[in-house]
């Protein structure tokens, strides 16, 4: 079925339910976990 499961989180509380989910789903299918971390559009002042 699903052989790798994208997790995106931009660091909220309630993403970590929808990750320790996903990994678990993941387990379960025996699929791959990318995970991507969103933030904000920095500029080069802000770096």
């Amino acid at each position: 079925m699903f052989t790798n499961i994208l997790l995106p989180t931009d660091g909220l509380k309630i993403c970590d339910d929808a990750i320790t989910n996903g990994i678990e789903l993941a387990k379960a299918l025996d699929a791959k976990v990318t995970g991507v971390h969103v933030t904000r559009k920095l500029t080069p002042q802000q770096i």
